[in-house]
């Protein structure tokens, strides 16, 4: 088996080593649970225990979606096993096998599979494998591909694999038809050694068009030659499933795929409770009206759309929903859908983003910032502690508004250190606007106002 080295901006340097070891011959379980302080194997499961919550909370953190986890009624002793709890609330796709006896009362464990022991624990686990598996096959069956190669034998040898793995929507397309014909296609398979590949031409259609699909792209070429189509790709701001330097076999499509599934797809398919939350105000204090609702990472559309709407409210919306409502990237024409269903103007959503350092400024996600502020929307940023008071970001991000966390609020008013009082100098250079998080007062207005901070997140005043 030669040795793959390949890039990938989606998936995590592990799941990229995984692909070479990954061959025909190898019998690797598609299935991947995880455990507190048990060790019995499980049926076609690849079981991963924990000796600690602190170890099994770093694991399922890192964990693609889909994965189980199973818990012993041993676990309810652990004085830290609300960390854990918070955990799987957020990642609801995870599947919880509770062993042994029910819960008490005091455990907030809100959705999970009771196994009263070994024998059921194993009957429950092949159920949900089964779930798994008819999920994956019926997403497979759907999924609209573009493949580019002009090698027949190859061809007819990726056509006999990927039907196999269960793909029925695969389009394959020469060089010179790739320039025109490929459409709506998720995902574009590009074999970069194609003769007469216009490569730029093709992609610079897309973008155009507004189609942004996955790209996996393959080719016996040199490595630099590969690295270097990866950084073109990315440049124009396509996510890159994987570049490898060779052609894939069945079992390394179907991890491929697999492994798309999980990251990308999953948690459309699995059932998840939506979690409780609300939005906040942002209260300008100048007009003293509520500008904005402040709308927490969770909320569902249509909680939002139930939200009291006064007239001109604009919503702010945490990124990350808008990256699982939409999967595939937000479309030009999406956006009056999205209005639609937040039951909001289109030019009234804002955006919310937390960590902007770790967005790549060649990456899809960067582009419809900068796209969003050219359309006059607003682009906050939640600056949560000291160490995040980065300036760069001010100077590089089309940031319009930085929120401070109620802990760097109250420190710029009793204790500012020098480093914050630099960060709100470099925005104001930049005309960027700071908002706080405090309940309004008089004495608090005052404060505020002496740096020119003109509206507040109140945390106190909760809309549902």
């Amino acid at each position: 088996m030669p040795t793959i080295k390949q890039q990938s901006s989606i998936l995590s340097e592990q799941e990229l080593q995984l692909l070479a070891s990954h061959s025909n011959t190898s019998q690797a379980s598609t299935f991947k649970a995880y455990s507190y302080q048990y060790r019995t194997p499980l049926a076609n499961c690849q079981l991963n225990p924990s000796d600690s919550i602190e170890q099994l909370i770093l694991m399922l953190g890192a964990s693609p979606r889909g994965v189980a986890v199973v818990l012993p009624d041993t676990i309810e002793s652990e004085p830290t096993l609300n960390k854990l709890l918070k955990l799987l609330t957020r990642r609801a796709d995870i599947r919880v096998f509770w062993l042994g006896q029910l819960p008490s009362m005091e455990t907030n464990l809100s959705a999970f599979v009771h196994c009263i022991n070994e024998k059921r624990l194993q009957y429950n686990v092949e159920l949900w494998q089964g779930y798994i598996t008819r999920t994956f096959a019926e997403w497979l069956a759907k999924y609209p591909v573009a493949f580019i190669t002009e090698d027949e034998d190859k061809t007819s040898e990726h056509q006999d694999a990927l039907t196999a793995i269960g793909l029925q929507q695969v389009e394959y397309f020469t060089a010179q038809a790739a320039l025109t014909d490929i459409n709506d296609q998720k995902l574009l398979i590009i074999d970069i050694s194609t003769f007469e590949l216009r490569l730029v031409d093709i992609l610079n259609r897309l973008s155009n068009l507004d189609r942004f699909p996955i790209i996996i792209i393959y080719g016996q070429l040199p490595e630099n030659v590969c690295r270097s189509t990866y950084t073109l790709i990315e440049h124009f701001g396509f996510p890159i499933l994987a570049s490898l330097t060779v052609i894939p076999d069945r079992a390394q499509w179907r991890k491929l795929f697999s492994s798309l599934f999980s990251r990308v797809y999953l948690k459309h398919w699995v059932n998840e409770e939506t979690i409780k939350t609300g939005a906040y105000p942002l209260y300008n204090l100048d007009t003293q009206m509520v500008s904005s609702y402040f709308c927490l990472y969770g909320m569902s559309k249509e909680q939002i759309s139930t939200l009291p709407k006064p007239i001109d409210m604009r919503h702010v919306i945490n990124a990350r929903s808008l990256q699982e409502w939409f999967p595939d990237g937000i479309k030009r024409e999406m956006r009056k859908q999205l209005a639609a269903d937040l039951s909001c103007d289109i030019y009234h959503i804002d955006l919310c983003i937390d960590h902007p350092e770790r967005i790549q400024r060649t990456s899809i996600f960067f582009t419809a910032l900068v796209m969003a502020r050219l359309s006059k929307s607003k682009i906050y940023w939640l600056v949560e502690n000291e160490h995040n008071l980065l300036t760069d970001i001010l100077k590089n991000f089309p940031i319009s508004e930085v929120i401070l966390s109620e802990r760097l609020s109250h420190q710029l008013l009793t204790d500012p250190s020098e480093v914050l009082l630099a960060f709100l100098a470099q925005a104001q250079a930049q005309q960027i606007n700071i908002i706080a998080s405090l309940q309004q007062n008089r004495s608090t207005n005052e404060a505020l106002a002496l740096y020119g901070i003109e509206t507040v997140l109140n945390k106190q005043s909760y809309i549902e």
